[in-house]
């Protein structure tokens, strides 16, 4: 039934995914339930992504707790949403240990931000590599900082080129800025046109 709802979804029929979405939920399909959080919290329907994303995150899918903790965090609710975003890190949700980094870092805890970076980072997320370079450079530790921004920048991520690119110009290594400078270019605009069709 959640299979159907995702097919219906990919084909626009947002009104048929949700029902079948429901059907499976009701039969207890925990990433059925996630879904319905999320085309609640889509559609502005706070309560309900409220309701959904809770059961789902209770029953122990970790998409759900991520999705919960950027609910809440979004209603202001920061230390609910360290709480979820935990659950599911310690659950081994990249997503989760990426925005648990996001939101210790914006908290001042930049060792707490460098562990859960760091955790998303060896599982191959790719923002994670890249805010963890940016920590790494706010700490002054460049190496590393340039270590991740070049993993990043070597799975195509535009934003990691630029910081490459930024911080080897930094560095008075000309040639090598240049270069990453002009990939990142190079991946935004594809992006860009990727976007636009």
């Amino acid at each position: 039934m959640t299979n159907l709802g995702v097919l219906l979804f990919e084909l626009g029929d947002t009104a048929g995914a949700r029902s079948w979405y429901t059907r499976a939920a009701n039969d207890g399909q925990t990433s059925a339930m996630a879904y319905l959080g999320v085309l609640a919290h889509e559609a502005g329907n706070i309560e309900d992504a409220d309701t959904w994303f809770t059961r789902a995150a209770e029953a122990g899918h970790t998409g759900a707790m991520t999705n919960f903790g950027v609910l809440l965090k979004e209603l202001g609710d920061t230390a609910g949403a360290r709480t979820w975003y935990t659950r599911a890190a310690d659950a081994g949700e990249a997503e989760a240990m990426f925005n648990l980094g996001n939101l210790l870092h914006e908290q001042g805890d930049t060792e707490g931000a460098r562990t859960w970076y760091t955790r998303a980072a060896d599982t191959g997320h790719t923002a994670a590599m890249t805010n963890l370079g940016v920590l790494l450079e706010e700490l002054g530790d460049n190496h590393d900082a340039r270590a991740w921004y070049t993993r990043a920048a070597n799975t195509g991520d535009a934003i990691a080129m630029s910081n490459l690119g930024n911080l080897l110009s930094e560095e008075g290594a000309t040639e090598g800025a240049r270069t990453w400078l002009q990939r990142a270019a190079e991946a935004a605009r594809t992006e860009a046109q990727d976007t636009l069709g």
